[in-house]
């Protein structure tokens, strides 16, 4: 099955109803899957700071309930992600983001650590564990490669030479296709897509072995359901990239961002720590084995820089996709949205219409005047 396949349509496309009930009025009906009417939603962070502040915005589509938002854990792996979803008043159609992911993997003696043990080396391995996790018995129907979504992030893909071994470093993306059946008995379809990033250092040891340690994270992956035949990639593409960082927030969160961005190195400690205990009367006697310890803690120093500034950038890597548009009635300023449609409308009430039909006229499919917006130079 080919991923990109448009099934049908599946989102409620309010655009034709001027009651946001979903259904097509009797004013006039577009094409299926043509015009996508969507509002847009704060994704709030109301525990991180002194008071609550709006950490992104989404576009869903008008009708739709949105839920859940930031999530602290100060004594987990992950101390800050984010769990949030927005449904149709069906139930049956919805899209989430879901929490980011730490894992860890070495072969000589762990110690106590939140993270969870895990060898998935690629971003596939994890997406089918983590639908398998959801969706117990879940059928994978089709994987592809993301490399859009991997792309902002290739300078990740690196060597870094070390004394007694290397640092490995890369990047993936992808997205898989599952079927599985609800609680309520129909067969659902769910696509979900991740980013992963992976660090797996190898050394040489004074015996002739080798120590091997992994550290893999996936950013929040994008999820989208619908009943079977009726999930519709490119509606869903879209909603995913409306999904954007609040410039009010993005300061803040930036600074608890670099403090999760530490505990990534925490393997690279924890194998320095061990050679210099393990090693003591050779550290003293052995030069290249000391430069190697260096070189460890260099190397772990990157990782740290790397993935800070990787965290700075994710607000552009985000916006890929998207059109800054200016609302001329001076309202709301600037708006990002998808440029997958030829023209954008701001409605009375505030919400989006996104459309192909450059002869689109508001009031006669959605009961409400509107503005076009226009593209900013």
């Amino acid at each position: 099955m080919k991923f990109m396949q448009t099934l049908a349509v599946a989102l409620l496309l309010a655009a034709c109803s001027p009651d946001n009930s979903g259904t097509a009025s009797a004013a006039g009906t577009n094409p299926a899957g043509s015009t996508l009417h969507v509002q847009r939603v704060e994704i709030m962070d109301r525990q991180g700071f002194e008071h609550p502040i709006p950490a992104a915005t989404a576009l869903i589509p008008v009708g739709w309930r949105a839920e859940g938002g930031i999530v602290w854990n100060s004594g987990g792996c992950v101390p800050r992600t984010t769990s949030w979803s927005a449904t149709a008043p069906d139930g049956k159609h919805g899209i989430a983001l879901l929490p980011r992911q730490l894992w860890k993997w070495d072969n000589f003696a762990p110690d106590a650590d939140p993270c969870p043990r895990a060898q998935f080396a690629t971003i596939r391995q994890y997406l089918e564990d983590l639908v398998g996790r959801m969706h117990p018995g879940a059928r994978v129907i089709d994987y592809r490669n993301r490399e859009d979504l991997a792309q902002p992030f290739q300078q990740r893909n690196r060597v870094v030479p070390m004394g007694n071994g290397e640092l490995r470093s890369w990047v993936e993306a992808g997205e898989i296709l599952v079927a599985y059946t609800n609680q309520n008995g129909v067969d659902m379809r769910e696509t979900v897509s991740a980013i992963g990033f992976f660090d797996l250092t190898r050394t040489a040891t004074i015996n002739g072995g080798v120590m091997e340690s992994l550290v893999g994270q996936a950013l929040n992956a994008y999820a989208a359901h619908a009943p079977s035949g009726q999930l519709d990639f490119r509606a869903n593409e879209i909603l995913r990239q409306g999904i954007v960082p609040a410039p009010e927030g993005s300061a803040r969160i930036a600074s608890s961002e670099a403090a999760i961005a530490n505990d990534t190195t925490h393997t690279y400690e924890r194998i320095s720590a061990i050679i210099a205990q393990g090693s003591a009367q050779r550290l003293a006697q052995d030069a290249e084995t000391s430069r190697y310890v260096s070189d460890l803690n260099r190397a772990g120093r990157e990782f740290r820089a790397g993935i800070n500034d990787e965290l700075q950038r994710k607000e552009d890597d985000v916006l890929a996709g998207l059109q800054t548009y200016v609302d001329p009635t001076g309202s709301t300023g600037d708006v990002k949205l998808t440029y997958n449609y030829k023209s954008a409308w701001r409605l009375d009430d505030g919400t989006y219409i996104l459309t192909d039909d450059l002869m689109f006229e508001p009031y006669k499919y959605t009961g409400q005047y509107g503005t076009q917006l226009k593209v900013k130079k």
